[in-house]
């Protein structure tokens, strides 16, 4: 995180036009044992004129954010990429945690992570990342090692909520995991 607004200018000009990694870890304890997940995404930048970068800074966005920046704030509009988790980004990686939880055997709070793991996809990429953020999420929700019933039960939940993209979704990996393919 910067110092202060000097340092998170000088951040931003060194992401301006470049590739990053962003790391972002989470970690799960049960009993004695301790499970780890890390996420790591890949950000492009387009290049970012002097200007747009004190006008950034002067909003106080950047200010407690690791980076200097928010991806999900006004900063989005500076990612013209992004290769892996969009919630590992913003702080905490969605998948990683659903699958920890579902490992843990926790599998309804993995249900309730994989669920704002589809919302967040489903909505919160803008401009040119929107569809890097639904790809990412489809890669990492194939890696999720969760029961077809699961994604089925996940489907019946965002239908109920009439977040049909997310439920439609949710159907064809029960599917392709050998559940039932209909709602």
């Amino acid at each position: 995180k910067p110092r202060d607004a000097a340092h998170a200018a000088d951040m931003l000009r060194r992401l301006s036009g470049r590739q990053h990694d962003v790391l972002s870890g989470v970690a799960l304890k049960r009993d004695d044992e301790v499970l780890f997940a890390l996420s790591v995404t890949r950000v492009t930048f387009r290049p970012l004129s002097d200007a747009e970068i004190e006008h950034y800074v002067a909003t106080g966005e950047p200010l407690d954010k690791a980076g200097a920046y928010a991806i999900q704030g006004r900063a989005g509009a500076f990612a013209t990429r992004l290769d892996g988790s969009y919630s590992g980004v913003m702080g905490l990686p969605l998948f990683e945690t659903a699958d920890l939880l579902a490992r843990a055997g926790r599998t309804e709070e993995a249900l309730t992570v994989a669920a704002a793991a589809i919302r967040l996809a489903l909505t919160g990429g803008a401009g040119p990342i929107a569809h890097d953020v639904f790809r990412n999420f489809a890669s990492e929700a194939a890696n999720l090692n969760l029961e077809p019933a699961v994604y089925e039960q996940l489907g019946r939940i965002l239908t109920a909520r009439r977040e049909y993209d997310g439920a439609s979704w949710c159907y064809r990996a029960a599917a392709a995991l050998g559940g039932d393919p209909k709602p």
